[in-house]
C-alpha cells in the first residue's frame, strides 16, 4: 500500500448527466468539452451544446482545462480560433481532442493537429494531445512524432480501466506509445461506464503538484480547509451554492435577490467568503442596505450588508458586509461580529 494520492479531474461534455456538487467536492480539477466540428453533411463548428449549463461550475475548480475534439473537414485554424473564441482566459491548459471517428485519418490530417495545437501554445496556453496508445501508435508515430513529443499526453487505452476498476488508480501506470515513457494525464474511465456519465481522469502527480503545474506555481487564493462534518472534509473556496437577499432580517420579507457562490457567468456572486475577515459581494443590483441569511433553519444568523461601493459605482457593484463568515461542509455557517 502507499499514501501517494493522484490528483483526480472529472471531464464535462455534453453526454455528462445534470450537475451534482460532489463532483466539485470529490475533484482536484476539470476538463470541460469546449466543442467540435461536428458531424453529418453540413459540417459546420459547434460549441458543446450544454456549455452554458455547466461552465459557471466549472468555475468553482482550482484548476481548470477545456478540450476541442479535432476534425479533418474543417481547416485547422478555424477550429482554433473558434476554441480560443470559446474559452477565453477561464482555463489553465487545453486538449486537442485526436480521434479516429468522424474524422478521414490521413498523414495532412495529423499534420493538420500539430498545427493546431502550436498555434494554441503560441497563444500563451498550455497545450496536451489526448489519444489513445492504437492511434498515436498507428498515426502520430508514424507522421509526426517529434512535434508530437513537445506536448503533454492525455492517453486513454480500454485495458487500462481494468486497473481503475479493481481501484488502483492512484498506482497503475498506464501504457505509453512508443518512443514517449511520459504521460501526464491518464483517462481511466469513460463515461457510458460510470453513473455520472463524465470520463474519469487522474494527474501524475499529487493535488499540490497538479495545481502548481497548471498555475506555474502562482495561486492567488489559497485553498481554505472547511472544518469536517463526521468524516467528510472539503477544501475549496466555494461551498454553500447560494443565499438569498432579503429586504429586512425576516425569512418572510421581501426576497430581493439570490447570491451564488463562485459562479462568474452567470448570477452573483459571494467571494472570498470562507474565513476571511469580509464578505464580498458582487451584484449587478445594490444591495447595501439589504440583508443575507445564512445557516440552517432554525440557526440561521443574518449579515446586514452595510458597505458601499467607493464612486464611481462599478458595473457589477462591489459591497462589503463586515462579518467573518465561516462556512462549514453541511452548508451551515457561523457569523461572527469584527
Amino acid at each position: 500500500m502507499t499514501d501517494f494520492q493522484r490528483a483526480h479531474l472529472i471531464e464535462i461534455t455534453k453526454y455528462s448527466k445534470p450537475w451534482q456538487d460532489a463532483w466539485l467536492l470529490e475533484n482536484d480539477g476539470v476538463i470541460q468539452r469546449a466543442g467540435s466540428q461536428g458531424n453529418g453533411s453540413s459540417v459546420a463548428t459547434s460549441r458543446d451544446y450544454r456549455w452554458n449549463e455547466f461552465h459557471g461550475h466549472v468555475m468553482q475548480f482550482p484548476v481548470r482545462g477545456a478540450y476541442w475534439y479535432f476534425g479533418s473537414a474543417i481547416p485547422w485554424k478555424k477550429q482554433a480560433d473558434i476554441f480560443l473564441e470559446i474559452v477565453g482566459s477561464d482555463f489553465h491548459f487545453l486538449i486537442c481532442d485526436f480521434e479516429t471517428y468522424g474524422n478521414i485519418m490521413s498523414a495532412s490530417f495529423v499534420a493538420s493537429a500539430m498545427e493546431f495545437m502550436l498555434y494554441l501554445k503560441s497563444k500563451g496556453h498550455k497545450v496536451i494531445l489526448y489519444t489513445n496508445l492504437s492511434i498515436y501508435q498507428e498515426w502520430i508515430n508514424r507522421y509526426d512524432r517529434v512535434r508530437a513529443g513537445q506536448f503533454g499526453l492525455h492517453i486513454s487505452w480500454p485495458i487500462d480501466h481494468i486497473p481503475a476498476i479493481l481501484g488502483m488508480v492512484d498506482i497503475y501506470t498506464p501504457a505509453t506509445p512508443q518512443y514517449r515513457t511520459d504521460w501526464l494525464i491518464w483517462q481511466y474511465a469513460f463515461g457510458e461506464h460510470d453513473v455520472s456519465g463524465c470520463e474519469k481522469d487522474v494527474f501524475n502527480g499529487t493535488p499540490a503538484e497538479l495545481l502548481a503545474w497548471a498555475t506555474d506555481g502562482v495561486v492567488e487564493e489559497p485553498p481554505v480547509v472547511i472544518p469536517p462534518i463526521g468524516e467528510t472534509m472539503y477544501t475549496g473556496n466555494v461551498i454553500i451554492s447560494k443565499v438569498n437577499i432579503r429586504e429586512k432580517m425576516d425569512p418572510n420579507s421581501a426576497d430581493v435577490g439570490d447570491l451564488y457562490l463562485g459562479n462568474s457567468v452567470t448570477g452573483d456572486q459571494i467571494k472570498n467568503a470562507l474565513g476571511y475577515d469580509w464578505l464580498r459581494i458582487v451584484t449587478p443590483v445594490q444591495v447595501a442596505g439589504k440583508f443575507v441569511a445564512v445557516g440552517p433553519t432554525g440557526t440561521r444568523a443574518w449579515i446586514k450588508i452595510t458597505g458601499t461601493p467607493e464612486p464611481p459605482v462599478p458595473d457589477p457593484v462591489t459591497v462589503f458586509a463586515e462579518y467573518k463568515l465561516t462556512v462549514y461542509s453541511d452548508k451551515s455557517a457561523k457569523i461572527e461580529l469584527l
